[in-house]
């Protein structure tokens, strides 16, 4: 697995594969991802945007609340999909980052990680504690997500949080509402 990303994703994380594989952090807070598992799932969520044909995008990490973190080669995380919000986020860069400064990128990444992944409700009070409390460890396939999405009317609370199935999850979405893209 680690020969097929070398040269394109940062050592960092290929050392972190080899170290922690694809297991859950935090509780299931954070996962690193397999890219490939999640390749099709990428390239369904950009179809009909203006990223659909962006070459060398990668899911390398998610959240419990379905947030795919994507690493473009030679310029960093870039892409953003978050099916809570279903919303798609990318922040262009124009230049390629050498190699420290991808390191750098995803050093800072690893960090933060556990804090960009948990939502907040309403009340601005994180949700995946009491999620987590409620409806116990996600396996790798699922996240928490709303029963009534946001965009359709539901309320950003706990009591509208249930376990669902990623995939099948995203697929929904995108089928009832192309997600918007957010340049940042």
């Amino acid at each position: 697995m680690k020969e097929d990303y070398k040269n394109i994703l940062p050592s960092l994380l290929l050392e972190n594969w080899e170290r922690y594989g694809f297991n859950p952090f935090n509780q299931g807070l954070f996962w690193l991802t397999n890219p490939k598992e999640y390749q099709g799932l990428l390239e369904d969520y950009l179809d009909g945007t203006a990223l659909k044909d962006m070459p060398d995008l990668y899911v390398i990490a998610r959240s419990a609340f379905g947030k795919l973190f994507v690493w473009e080669k030679d310029k960093g995380m870039t892409v953003e999909l978050d099916f809570l919000q279903h919303q798609i986020y990318y922040t262009p860069k124009e230049e390629n980052c050498n190699i420290q400064e991808q390191e750098k990128i995803m050093k800072e990444l690893l960090s933060k990680m556990p804090k960009i992944s948990d939502m907040y409700d309403d009340a601005h009070q994180p949700i995946f504690a009491r999620a987590y409390e409620k409806f116990g460890m996600l396996s790798e396939d699922e996240m928490y997500a709303y029963k009534l999405p946001l965009y359709l009317g539901g309320k950003n609370n706990i009591e509208n949080i249930e376990k669902k199935n990623l995939f099948i999850h995203a697929d929904i979405q995108k089928g009832l509402e192309n997600p918007p893209l957010v340049v940042i």
